[in-house]
């Protein structure tokens, strides 16, 4: 009676807790596709924000640099509280935090206003990128791989989608100099508005009538309730089962054998390597348009746009694709290949940039299926040779953060002049990267596998051979 009784109750206990599981990691890719919704609808909304406030778009441009402090704060004290508390309980409160915060961005009553209310939905996300790709990662152990990459190609949907979200609602103009006349956008609705409300008025005869109002707080307000119906789901998983994902230290420095300064030496390679990987992606990303556009080649400002669109398409979706190859590929393998095509296709540009259109084109799609896995490529191989806390993981997150604030410093200022500039900035990026993966190969080389962590037949047995070795060196000095 008790095995018969056994047999019924172990097989459900073990269907609810795969239910839990893959609803926390749904939730945690929908709360990261969450973050590409806002990280992009800012870019998308700026000149309307400048309008809405009555500034420039300099100074409304500075929402972004307070969201990307708030990110960095937030991982940095992010990391110490999520090793501290139940990192269920911090990521479900940052998500009710962000949904407030992002509502209230497009209708505070000053810029000033705005500028803390993106702050404080930086520290949140800081706080959610820090602990969710640990989470994920003590979700899935050794099947971390694939998850990490579906959770980053989230972020790129939400980046996508973005702008099909907010194009309906933002503002549209039509602007007139004497006789001559413009539309700043095609006219879908008018509502023409008295002339003597509009910012543009000399005081005879107004340089650019309104026809539809700006209302961003739309598409803000929709984002802000994505957040909260995430706050909605993971409370109900808390609910369900309230057990941190923190697994206990004997359990995560299980087949640890490396010491502390050899491990401390692999996790600064892979802060940096994230650093100079987000520079690379956002600067290619964010500069791109603006280089077809001004290059010898003279894209229109309709291709450009296009060519940035394939750009972030083929990135999205090479992530898909790298989820799939993680389930029958080793990380340094993968590596290897990204990093190939990568610099393959830098050359390509640096060789073609100003003379073929059609290389152009086939170099931004090449960039982004090479470069597309390398952010949770790089994530997991080093979590196979030593295991990753919050806090750690912190330190990689504020180095990734400062990497995104690189593109006006190292190409904004010149691209004007020099458009080639961008090449030979992501060409050098993307070798500084392979020269970095080298010395993780080179460290790594010296590291014994965890166990828990090698899907790969040969790999474990590789690991069980080593771990035979050491065990016979010892005996040997015994």
């Amino acid at each position: 009676m008790v095995n018969a009784v056994e047999t019924k109750v172990l097989p459900e206990k073990q269907e609810k807790s795969k239910l839990v599981k893959f609803g926390q990691t749904i939730n945690l890719n929908l709360g990261c596709l969450g973050m590409g919704l806002m990280t992009s609808v800012i870019g998308v909304t700026l000149l309307d924000l400048a309008e809405i406030y009555g500034t420039t778009t300099r100074d409304a441009s500075h929402i972004i640099t307070f969201r990307g402090c708030g990110a960095l704060m937030g991982s940095l004290f992010g990391g110490m509280l999520l090793d501290r508390f139940n990192t269920q309980i911090l990521i479900t409160s940052a998500l009710l935090i962000a949904s407030i915060a992002s509502s209230l961005i497009p209708i505070c009553p000053t810029l000033p206003m705005a500028y803390a209310a993106t702050f404080v939905y930086g520290l949140t996300v800081g706080i959610f990128d820090t602990g969710a790709n640990i989470w994920i990662i003590n979700l899935w152990g050794k099947k971390n791989g694939p998850m990490l990459q579906i959770y980053h190609f989230a972020f790129g949907i939400g980046g996508l989608l973005s702008p099909i979200v907010a194009e309906p609602f933002l503002s549209l103009h039509h602007k007139s100099t004497g006789d001559a006349i413009s539309h700043s956008h095609s006219v879908r609705s008018i509502d023409v508005f008295d002339e003597t409300s509009i910012p543009f008025y000399n005081g005879t005869r107004p340089i650019a009538t309104i026809l539809r109002p700006s209302r961003i707080d739309i598409p803000y307000g929709i984002i802000a309730s994505v957040h909260f119906l995430l706050f909605i789901s993971m409370f109900v998983f808390y609910w369900i089962d309230s057990s941190d994902t923190k697994p206990p230290p004997a359990v995560q420095n299980e087949g640890v054998t490396a010491g502390k300064c050899k491990r401390y030496t692999l996790l600064m390679c892979l802060s940096f390597y994230l650093m100079i990987y987000v520079a690379l992606e956002s600067c290619l990303g964010q500069m791109l348009s603006a280089f077809a556009v001004k290059s010898k080649l003279q894209f229109t400002k309709s291709q450009a746009s296009y060519l940035s669109s394939l750009f972030w398409t083929t990135f999205t979706m090479s992530r898909v694709f790298s989820a799939f190859w993680a389930l029958k590929s080793t990380p340094k393998c993968m590596m290897f290949t990204e990093h190939t095509m990568s610099l393959f296709a830098f050359g390509m540009f640096l060789w073609f940039g100003e003379t073929n259109k059609t290389m152009v084109w086939a170099c931004a799609a090449m960039v982004g299926i090479g470069a597309a896995g390398m952010y949770a490529t790089v994530i997991t191989w080093t979590v196979e040779f030593m295991p990753l806390t919050n806090k750690m993981m912190s330190i990689s997150t504020i180095f990734s953060g400062s990497g995104g604030m690189a593109p006006p410093f190292i190409v904004g200022r010149d691209i004007d002049e020099n458009p080639m500039i961008l090449m030979y900035a992501c060409t050098g990026l993307c070798v500084l990267l392979t020269i970095i993966m080298g010395m993780m190969w080179v460290i790594t080389s010296t590291m014994t596998p965890r166990k828990s962590m090698v899907i790969n037949a040969a790999e474990l047995d590789y690991v069980e051979d080593a771990e035979k070795g050491a065990k016979a060196v010892v005996v040997a000095k015994m």
